[in-house]
């Protein structure tokens, strides 16, 4: 891993490194040829009303202008590490934690952006709650090739006890976290035998241990479009079955929310084409919840075979998209 720092730093930033003064907050942003988004990223990071960070990008082989447009920024706060090949979102996410100090470490995708108050926000829940591990916060979605709002998220956070809200379903946006350093001492870094999904495998296991904190806020900008890490299904077929396996027995207890996950992987093996895979996934779905109406729909829709069933959820998404109005939040 090759490690650059692009910028002179000066006055007292230039200090505060002398001393060896760590920041109190490390920003990762993991980034995969992403160099049209990068940018807003990075300039939502350093806009942020608590500037007390430090932000390193982790460019994980990388062969756009990834490079070209970070060394663009003139900010002593930011590093820049470039592995020299791609190694997954789990592995940057490590090296970002590996090579940053600062008391709290914070997530952000290459294409998401934070609002202006994000870490403020965070750090003030942190400090006066010494006992908590993680704090995330709500998002906005917005469509990734015009950036309109296409609506706040309303699934609910989790405070206080995690576990049993976490292990039922992923409620946690990677890009709202953050996160206490020294509980990494207790639970590990981000699993990097799982591609896509580490990071909710990580959530689970800090769950496991620790207390989490939501700020009921969309504080976040979180894009949907086609070129996430998750699109590409043949990798999310991979991880999904890798975090299935890690946490079998708590996946196939009969409750609603496992049949919910088993309709959701079952679509995504049908997607990338292993038909049989998802029929089984949605069967399973109805044995564990026999209500499944969904779940009895796609069994039935994988018959028609792989590329209708695609054009079909295409259809079905498209429909879903453009019937949803952005509603404003009232805070």
């Amino acid at each position: 891993m090759v490690s650059v720092n692009l910028n002179n730093a000066t006055g007292a930033q230039m200090s505060d490194r002398v001393s060896g003064r760590q920041p109190t907050v490390s920003v990762v942003i993991p980034t995969y040829n992403r160099g049209p988004f990068l940018s807003a990223a990075i300039d939502s990071v350093l806009r942020q009303s608590f500037d007390d960070l430090e932000l390193v990008i982790v460019d994980d082989g990388s062969q756009d202008d990834t490079a070209r447009i970070v060394a663009g920024w003139r900010d002593p706060r930011l590093r820049y590490l470039a592995h020299t090949r791609n190694r997954g979102d789990g592995a940057a996410r490590n090296s970002g934690i590996e090579a940053s100090t600062g008391t709290y470490v914070a997530f952000l995708d290459d294409d998401d952006e934070w609002l202006e108050t994000k870490l403020e926000r965070q750090v003030a829940v942190m400090e006066a709650a010494p006992g908590t591990a993680l704090v995330h916060t709500g998002r906005v979605d917005i469509a990734g090739d015009t950036g309109e709002i296409l609506r706040i998220h309303d699934h609910p956070g989790v405070t206080g006890d995690a576990w049993s809200a976490v292990i039922e379903r992923n409620c946690v946006t990677t890009s709202s976290v953050l996160v206490r350093r020294d509980c990494f001492a207790t639970v590990g870094l981000f699993d990097e035998s799982i591609p896509a999904t580490s990071d909710y495998d990580m959530w689970i296991r800090l769950a496991r241990k620790h207390r989490f904190a939501y700020i009921d806020r969309p504080l976040i900008k979180y894009r949907v479009h086609g070129v996430r890490i998750s699109t590409s299904w043949a990798l999310v077929v991979r991880g999904r079955r890798a975090l299935f396996a890690k946490y079998e027995d708590e996946f196939s207890k009969p409750t609603r929310y496992n049949a919910v996950r088993h309709l959701e992987f079952g679509t995504v093996c049908c997607l990338s084409g292993d038909v049989a895979a998802g029929r089984a996934l949605y069967a399973k779905a109805t044995r564990l919840h026999l209500w499944s109406g969904k779940a009895y729909l796609a069994w039935c829709l994988t018959w028609f075979g792989a590329d209708r069933f695609a054009w079909i959820i295409r259809v079905l998404n498209e429909y879903r998209r453009s019937s949803v109005r952005p509603r404003v939040a009232q805070r």
